[in-house]
């Protein structure tokens, strides 16, 4: 039996188990904050203990940033604390997060906006399980998280749906099929919405961009706005010359569904129950807000075409009650569920499926959403008065994604580890009828993903490197391209992310667009009398916006005179005194904003790599006075680096 000794543990060749490679995880990549983190539990406890508190926090700032379901990764981290005996808390806010080292010692504060990546839910969630339970090593972890965040273990449709313009291409296939399967369009409705959605997937494409708005900081606040602007003016438009058939509200819904946000509704409350109260409260109130914003700008620019017959037409097109709504009865229409089906599809992107899994995603989807159509449709007359019919919906839809997801995921780990073992076996004769059968649908599926290029291959990679290790004599290593191949292996044996797969089913099942039909009622209301309620509301989020567009306005017309006064003086003045006057002028109007310098606070691991390898090649070539050894320049702490 082959062995090896890597950072002083002694392992077997063949084990599939705890197997760190020769690969050092690089420290200075980390950011400054957390480097002096890491040096001060380094000396005090080891650089063990030192790598594993500072995968607890990067773990936990990747999956807030792509689950973002508080309570579930608190409780994957107190694995961790447990396990390996951290002295640490955390508080894990909607988008703040703090860490506390040492009983408060050292204290990390982070701020992570907030999105769904179910790939990179099921990958860091493994990458942690591996470690927790002793598969690979922390280096290797931590190595792997970079990885992975580099895109290196990630599916090629997942990064080309990750961001623009491969994202433009969902937009218009959300909101077409959201208009017809869930708000009562019909065909027309659904190529407006189409339009609707390109469009709106252009202006947040647009006001994310750094590089056009590099100097507008509000951007990104006003991407609800004009986003809910654009689809009022552009359904207007086809309301006013398409002889008055549009259905409004199947077109704005199906629009807006993607901005939303209705799982929220659903994760609030859970968190609610679980015991969160300030992150469930938090993110209800917030979604609550986001919501009406959109409805609100939707309605101005439907009010700025349609002027004042606006109230009696929005009454006409829209809702249950109106002829242009709902005039399909889904249920006996043939093309219900592949309609729903290619809606799913599109939610699968949004949520960045890997397109190998498609097919896993999708019966869970269409199990949750069919149960609870059925149930509402058999329960809709009984419960015409009530809402005991949707309550009864809900729970079994629910309900059953649950099932569906946890078995599919139990189905799928058995599948993956027969075809692994099979791969890595040179001898086929012992498998079984099914094994054999298993076998064969894998290598279809494997071949059929390698000609599409979605299939990375992975198995087929680890049964070579077994088979070559094989071979190695006892003072013979495999390469360090084997040795990440190994690791990526056992990462990816890891069981399966069950809130990867259930988390688009529970987007499908929330009616996120039908509580911005509370907040169109409180534009509209259908009694002609707006409550004091509602208009509490709808005088503060009004103002808000005008607050909003008002300073981004200033901004935008004040960065366009610096740039023009900067071409009239670089005629008359030295450069130096040129960019001084700029930088002047530009903090001075950044100060009137709302908004922070950055939403995202968490530093990236690599960009400030090269200035920090600067520095310490300059200390070390500096004469060390101090008798300890430490830099008299300061430069130990790092503070003079910038990030």
């Amino acid at each position: 039996m082959r062995t090896s000794t890597v950072f002083g543990q002694t392992t077997d060749r063949n084990d599939n188990n705890f197997r760190p490679s020769g690969r050092v995880f690089e420290i200075n990549t980390l950011p400054v904050d957390l480097h002096r983190v890491f040096k001060q539990l380094d000396k005090k406890f080891g650089e063990e203990y030192a790598l594993t508190a500072v995968f607890l926090i990067r773990t936990a700032i990747e999956l807030h940033r792509a689950w973002h379901i508080t309570f579930l990764t608190s409780s994957l981290l107190q694995q961790m604390k447990e396990k390996f005996k951290l002295r640490m808390t955390w508080n894990l806010g909607v988008i703040d997060l703090i860490f506390r080292l040492e009983d408060g010692n050292w204290e990390l504060h982070r701020r992570v906006p907030y999105d769904y990546d179910s790939e990179f839910q099921d990958k860091y969630e493994k990458i942690a399980v591996a470690l927790i339970e002793g598969k690979i090593g922390i280096h290797d972890a931590l190595i792997f998280q970079s990885e992975t965040k580099k895109g290196l273990h990630t599916s090629r449709s997942g990064l080309f749906l990750r961001a623009n313009p491969g994202r433009l291409l969902l937009y218009p296939f959300q909101a077409a099929t959201c208009s017809v399967i869930f708000f009562g369009g019909d065909w027309t409705d659904c190529w407006v919405a189409a339009i609707c959605g390109i469009t709106a997937g252009l202006i947040e494409w647009a006001l994310s961009s750094e590089r056009l708005f590099a100097n507008v900081k509000e951007s990104k606040l006003l991407s609800d706005s004009f986003v809910g602007f654009s689809t009022g003016v552009i359904g207007g438009l086809f309301y006013k010359h398409y002889h008055h058939e549009i259905c409004l509200s199947a077109v704005f819904l199906g629009t807006l569904y993607w901005f939303f946000y209705g799982t929220a509704f659903v994760i609030g409350f859970l968190e609610i129950i679980a015991g969160e109260l300030e992150t469930g409260v938090i993110r209800f109130l917030a979604v609550s807000v986001k919501t009406f914003v959109l409805s609100v700008m939707s309605a101005a620019g439907l009010t700025l075409v349609l002027r004042k017959e606006v109230y009696d037409d929005w009454l006409l097109s829209s809702g249950e009650n109106s002829d242009n709504c709902f005039n399909t009865d889904l249920g006996d229409q043939w093309w219900r569920i592949p309609l729903y089906i290619l809606c799913s599809v599109a939610v699968l992107g949004q949520y960045r499926f890997v397109v190998t899994k498609y097919w896993l995603g999708l019966i869970v989807m269409v199990v949750g959403y069919d149960a609870q159509y059925e149930v509402d449709r058999y329960l809709n007359d009984v419960h015409s008065n009530d809402g005991m019919n949707t309550v009864s919906s809900n729970v079994t839809g629910a309900v059953a994604a649950v099932f569906s997801a946890s078995f599919l995921c139990l189905l799928s780990d058995y599948v993956r580890k027969s075809t692994t073992i099979a791969n890595l076996q040179n001898n086929g004769e012992n498998r079984s009828l099914f094994g054999k059968f298993i076998k064969s649908f894998y290598d279809c599926l494997f071949h059929f993903g390698t000609r599409l290029g979605i299939h990375r291959g992975l198995s087929r990679k680890l049964a070579r490197v077994r088979e070559k290790q094989e071979k190695l004599t006892d003072t013979q290593v495999l390469s360090d391209e084997d040795e990440a191949i190994l690791i990526a292996g056992i990462v990816e044996s890891q069981e399966f992310n069950v809130w990867s797969f259930l988390m688009p089913a529970v987007y499908q099942l929330v009616p996120g667009s039908k509580i911005a039909m509370f907040w169109y009622d409180a534009i509209f209301p259908p009694d002609k009398a707006i409550s004091a309620a509602y208009g509490l509301w709808i005088v503060s989020v009004s103002l808000a916006l005008g607050l909003i567009l008002g300073l981004a306005l200033v901004r935008v017309v004040g960065f366009a005179f610096f740039k023009i006064t900067s071409l009239c003086l670089r005629k008359e003045k030295p450069k130096d005194e040129i960019d001084e006057i700029i930088s002047k002028n530009k903090r001075g109007y950044m100060r009137k904003g709302v908004s922070r310098a950055s939403v995202d606070d968490d530093p990236s691991d690599i960009e400030w790599e090269t200035e920090f390898n600067t520095l310490w090649e300059n200390k070390e070539s500096k004469p060390q006075n101090h008798e300890d050894g430490s830099d008299p320049t300061g430069i130990d702490d790092l503070s003079k680096i910038k990030y």
